[in-house]
């Protein structure tokens, strides 16, 4: 039995969560590694860096802010989601 409040929590990290309930596990590596991968192109492009040190945030980085909240959100109600079906498949 996996636990579909773990699996949620797991989620906040997209990705992590799949590989915990073992379901969509190539799309859970999948996002892992766009998380990854875009932290990374962000952490090193210098022109994000002192954008982000200046502290100035606009309606539209409230935007972007509101729709990666909302992604996130769908990642972790789908993982509850698939293992609720999981643990309906093995009993």
């Amino acid at each position: 039995m996996k636990n579909p409040a773990i699996a949620a929590m797991l989620n906040i990290i997209p990705g992590v969560g799949y590989l915990y309930v073992g379901r969509k596990s190539v799309f859970g590596v999948l996002l892992i590694l766009g998380v990854v991968l875009s932290m990374t192109a962000s952490y090193l492009d210098p022109r994000l860096t002192e954008y982000y040190a200046s502290a100035e945030f606009s309606l539209w980085d409230w935007f972007t802010l509101l729709g990666l909240l909302a992604a996130v959100g769908g990642f972790m109600y789908d993982a509850y989601q698939e293992a609720e079906i999981y643990n309906s498949q093995i009993k």
